[in-house]
């Protein structure tokens, strides 16, 4: 295939996959960890302040990649931002993600490459977490960028792709912690690789005549990429040496958080199938297929004349070796998966590939390219299921620790009755969760000037007019509201709602406003 003619199939792919990921990017609740990322990102937009915390919120490439839409949009504060700002981050460096594996070329044979990059611009898991204001989609951009212009610097010995995966590399760095799995996993590979390949058939040999001095300089330059984000660009010299420091944090919280451990199989049982309440039944059993026999054709064929053998060798090693890895680790969420499933989706397109070349005769050519068809078509179909219909679906398993819907039911109301008074949105409020489990209201009540944010009944200050509490603490509350004050000085408070609509399932609350408030705001 001309490069010309790459450039349009590729831009009809990333044009494709942005058809798929634009609509309702604001329709989904946002997650407690979107809404963390999003008040973070707010200090940085109104006070031009950033201060990498070695103890939360993973790297700042998404804080300050999220100024380029906050700015074109014309936002200053983060009470003008919307789920569309945030969600514009993640979704456009899934387009950059697609753009990227036509870089691998006939390295995985053409029609490979172009199936790996409709895979991945298809696949339902890669279009819901390009609609999520996490770092993850970030992170295996920079992860698959690194890869691919490594591979073309460390056999072309051309200087500048390896400038653009240093630079790539350090951006990975700069965007989560758990940049040192894959890089170890590539590290090893390699490693094997060329003792391997040099016993055998002499492929890996160009590794071993780098100039080293050139991936020194990489090196440095991929580090210096890296320290300049954490550093706040030079603002806070301090960070470069936090991010150093965090990984005894990310160790500790590796074997103390319980409530994130899982099974081995977690990650693979979210791939091979899951039931929906409704009976809806989730799989990408058919890209898994495909990876398996592209990983069979990688590894039995060592000079493959379809595709670069050292290349498939590499990529094959390395997706088996971080699922490992990753399954192997107890603490796991599943968007943590994406990390190696992008090598699955590389390896499934070059297993299309090949299926179509050893079955390129009669009926079994047709049935092959139906095969494909359907299996596709399965995919779009959950991709437009998942994303824009049942894209809330507490059993769904892209849906961890996700609130509820009813959750903008409630920050409306607290909106509107705060609207219906005197003071506004500097309305005294405030809200209570036992374990500080509030989030994500601190982005939904972003606009909101005084709110008060509490683990638990605080029977030291005066009551705010409007509480959201957790009904466990309705006793406590209660108790507070109408025996700890002296007569004269209590208030009749209106529990907003008949059923009590709930955070998350199993978190109910209660919305409660004086009744002279609740007056007004319903005589607006």
């Amino acid at each position: 295939m001309t490069p010309e003619r790459s450039f349009v199939v590729f831009l009809s792919l990333i044009l494709f996959a942005l058809l798929l990921r634009l609509p309702n990017t604001a329709q989904r609740p946002m997650h407690g960890d979107e809404a963390v990322h999003a008040i973070k990102f707010g200090a940085l937009l109104e006070q031009n302040a950033y201060q990498y915390d070695p103890y939360e919120y993973h790297g700042p490439t998404l804080n300050y990649f999220t100024l380029i839409p906050a700015w074109l949009s014309g936002e200053t504060t983060l009470a003008e931002t919307d789920e569309r700002t945030l969600r514009w981050v993640p979704l456009f460096f899934s387009l950059v993600l697609v753009g990227l594996i036509g870089f691998f070329g006939d390295s995985l044979t053409w029609r490979g490459t172009f199936f790996a990059g409709m895979f991945t611009a298809i696949s339902p898991t890669m279009i819901f977490y390009s609609r999520y204001y996490i770092q993850e989609m970030l992170f295996v951009t920079f992860l698959t960028g690194a890869i691919v212009f490594a591979y073309r610097y460390f056999f072309t010995r051309k200087i500048g792709w390896g400038i653009v995966a240093a630079i790539f590399t350090g951006l990975m760095m700069a965007t989560k912690e758990t940049w040192v799995i894959p890089a170890g996993i590539m590290v090893a590979v390699l490693g094997a690789g060329s003792w391997w390949w040099q016993r055998k058939q002499d492929c890996f040999t160009n590794l071993q005549q780098q100039n080293k001095w050139q991936l020194g300089m990489l090196s440095v330059l991929a580090i210096a990429v890296a320290a300049l984000f954490f550093s706040s660009f030079f603002a806070n010299p301090r960070g470069a040496w936090d991010a150093v420091t965090t990984y005894q944090t990310y160790l500790d919280r590796a074997g103390n958080h319980a409530d994130h451990f899982h099974p081995w199989y977690y990650y693979l049982k979210i791939l091979l199938w899951s039931n929906f309440t409704n009976g809806f039944v989730w799989t990408e059993v058919f890209l898994l297929v495909l990876a398996g026999i592209g990983g069979y054709f990688a590894v039995s064929q060592r000079h493959n004349s379809k595709g670069d053998a050292r290349l498939l060798w590499f990529l094959t090693l390395y997706t088996v070796g971080i699922m490992v890895v990753f399954s192997l680790l107890p603490y796991k969420t599943p968007w943590n998966m994406l990390a190696f499933y992008q090598g699955f989706l590389l390896l499934a397109g070059y297993g299309a590939s090949r299926l179509l070349d050893q079955f390129n005769t009669g009926n079994f050519k047709w049935l092959v390219a139906l095969f494909l068809l359907a299996g596709s078509s399965h995919l779009l179909w959950q991709a437009y299921q998942v994303n824009h219909v049942q894209h809330s679906e507490q059993s769904s398993p892209h849906i961890y620790a996700h609130p509820l819907t009813e959750i903008t039911a409630v920050a409306d109301s607290i909106l509107a009755i705060a609207d219906a008074q005197e003071e506004g949105r500097m309305l005294h409020t405030e809200v209570i969760f036992s374990k500080s489990d509030y989030w994500p209201f601190p982005w939904y009540l972003r606009d909101m000037k005084q709110v008060g944010w509490w683990h638990e009944v605080n029977f030291g200050s005066t009551a705010a007019p409007l509480i959201l509490a957790e009904t466990s603490l309705e006793e406590e509350l209660a108790r507070k509201l109408y025996e700890t004050p002296p007569p004269g000085q209590r208030h009749l408070y209106i529990p907003i709602f008949q059923e009590p609509p709930q955070l998350r399932p199993g978190i109910p609350m209660q919305l409660y406003v004086r009744s002279e408030m609740w007056q007004n705001w319903k005589s607006r």
